[in-house]
């Protein structure tokens, strides 16, 4: 997932960290145990240009602030894994859908001026 202009991407793994690296660089810039219980990362989807959003196999949503990797909310979104995630943007507001094993698919809108949906 591209973050900004300065070419950052973040990704996840089974040993449910997230990782920021540098393309330009080259490197490792950060690495953050997401606390996702006992569940793998699923997916990470972009929100806006501070907040990304991640999910797991237990049906949770997290959201985190950039760049310090907070978690700013955590929401209980799905009584089984998500299986995706994306983003949309509709008259200047952003969102984002998930799907899951449980057969439904939720739509989320970001509040305004805030890093919750």
């Amino acid at each position: 997932m591209t973050l900004n202009e300065d070419e950052f991407i973040t990704c996840g793994w089974d040993d449910k960290k997230l990782c920021r690296w540098s393309l330009s660089q080259n490197k490792k810039l950060q690495e953050c145990d997401t606390q996702h219980s006992h569940a793998s990362i699923y997916d990470i989807q972009k929100i806006d240009e501070r907040n990304f959003a991640t999910c797991d196999g237990n049906g949770q949503i997290k959201i985190w602030c950039l760049p310090e990797f907070q978690n700013v909310q955590t929401i209980k979104a799905h009584d089984k894994a998500i299986m995706q995630m994306t983003s949309f943007d509709n008259d200047n507001q952003n969102y984002l859908a998930s799907s899951s094993y449980d057969t439904k698919v939720k739509i989320w809108k970001k509040k305004t001026n805030q890093n919750k949906i």
